[in-house]
């Protein structure tokens, strides 16, 4: 899972165009979503594990010996343990979503399906000479006030998953 994310995003890209063509997931946002869920998941889940490794499975087996089931102990038991680390991926994952550009500028032709980065990158290259740079700006800093915004609601959570998943016992 992690050797993909060795590979370069040019690489894959052209093969996943291929696909998306024939799927007929080429402009939908399904396909989008698709595509990024696709390419973080092996990063969350390195994240991830780090932060359900650190619970005891002591506590797992209590759970089960209370009538858990095995799913049950996780989502009862390891998961919120594990919530500092699961708001951490989750900011993160978002940031780099909401930034991207690659996968919206091959995998999108309509306006309608871009995401706002690219938007963003549309308006400042359609200009040609004439560079609205007052109104570049103000769209620059409306296109980071989502992130900063869960950031900053985040912030406590998020720096406590980074303590917790850097700690060893």
């Amino acid at each position: 899972m992690l050797a993909t994310q060795m590979l370069p995003t040019m690489l894959v890209i052209i093969p996943i165009f291929l696909i998306y063509s024939r799927l007929e997931l080429y402009n939908t946002f399904p396909g989008l979503i698709l595509a990024s869920t696709a390419w973080t998941l092996p990063y969350a889940v390195l994240l991830l594990r780090s932060f359900f490794v650190s619970v005891p499975v002591a506590l797992e087996e209590q759970a089960m010996v209370d009538g858990c089931t095995r799913l049950g102990a996780f989502l009862r038991v390891t998961v919120p343990l594990s919530a500092a680390g699961v708001v951490a991926v989750s900011v993160f994952v978002f940031i780099w979503a909401w930034g991207d550009m690659l996968f919206p500028l091959i995998l999108t032709k309509n306006i309608d399906h871009q995401t706002a980065a690219l938007s963003l990158f549309n308006m400042m290259q359609s200009t040609r000479g004439a560079t609205n740079y007052s109104g570049l700006l103000a769209a620059g800093v409306l296109f980071t006030v989502p992130a900063v915004v869960l950031f900053m609601s985040l912030q406590r959570q998020l720096v406590e998953g980074m303590m917790a998943g850097s700690l060893r016992e």
